[in-house]
């Protein structure tokens, strides 16, 4: 599978090509970067942009340079370490999709799988086996405001095997089982997809940022790895870049529990 930018450069930067009228400046942006391949080279320029960049991979043609990828990259996030066990490289050799485990003291453990934005850059770093340092963040893929609670219809056997008191309607029949979400938040990879997550979390903080003439919303949300009683050592916290338009028909603000998809991005921790 390729790498896929679409969902991150709309959901960051707009419907309206927000990162089109940022490309049109391609001739300001700085040089990051140049890359030697078998049977290519070019460069890596980025905007300069403080947060939240967009940078661009460029081969080298006999007389211009082609633009083979852009993506959002980012100057913050929660720093984590990741042990590698697999590198999925883009048959462009340019970018990759990078699987590992944190590392933690925790007993229950976590794969996470993260697109390197700076794979081009530190391909050296990037193999596996290597336990390296990252900032880790999300875009969304969709998000919502999470239901208050999800029901659940068990039948008395059930109900009398879970010690739950049945309750019926007006009708006779048996209601369903409410459980309430206050104290839920997860991160789970989907079914049909291991780079998209399936996610709940509370938004910790919001902060408004304005990245050219773009609004941006960054949430910082936290969630649950996997915990047994009220163990709260695996609960991560990390930033969501969102695009205020784009996702204005829901209210974002401190407390609100959010539940959706979203996508990792990573790169290598410098001090």
């Amino acid at each position: 599978m390729g790498v896929i930018h679409g969902d991150a450069l709309e959901n960051i930067f707009g419907d309206d090509n927000g990162h089109s009228q940022i490309l049109s400046h391609l001739s300001n942006f700085e040089l990051v970067g140049e890359f030697y391949l078998k049977n290519q080279q070019g460069i890596i320029l980025q905007n300069n942009f403080q947060e939240v960049a967009l940078r661009g991979i460029l081969s080298k043609q006999i007389e211009s340079y082609q633009v083979e990828s852009f993506y959002p990259t980012f100057s913050t996030g929660l720093h984590v370490q990741i042990k590698i066990s697999e590198v999925r490289e883009d048959e462009n050799e340019l970018e990759a999709y990078i699987v590992g485990e944190i590392v933690t003291t925790h007993e229950i453990k976590r794969d996470i799988l993260f697109l390197a934005t700076d794979y081009v850059l530190n391909k050296e770093f990037y193999k596996i086996g290597n336990t390296i340092d990252i900032l880790l963040v999300a875009t969304p893929v969709t998000f919502k405001i999470a239901p208050e609670y999800f029901e659940v219809n068990y039948d008395e056997e059930m109900l009398e095997a879970l010690g739950i008191e049945a309750k019926y309607d007006e009708n006779g029949n048996l209601e369903p089982v409410k459980f309430y979400n206050h104290s839920l938040t997860y991160i789970v990879p989907t079914e049909k997809s291991d780079i998209v997550y399936e996610c709940m979390f509370d938004i910790k903080t919001l902060e408004e940022l304005t990245i050219d003439t773009i609004k941006i919303k960054k949430l910082i949300v936290s969630a649950d790895l996997g915990r047994e009683n009220d163990d709260d050592s695996n609960i991560i916290t990390f930033p969501v870049y969102l695009n205020s338009e784009k996702f204005s028909d829901i209210t974002l603000e401190t407390g609100t529990k959010i539940q959706g998809f979203f996508e990792f991005h990573g790169c290598i921790y410098k001090e």
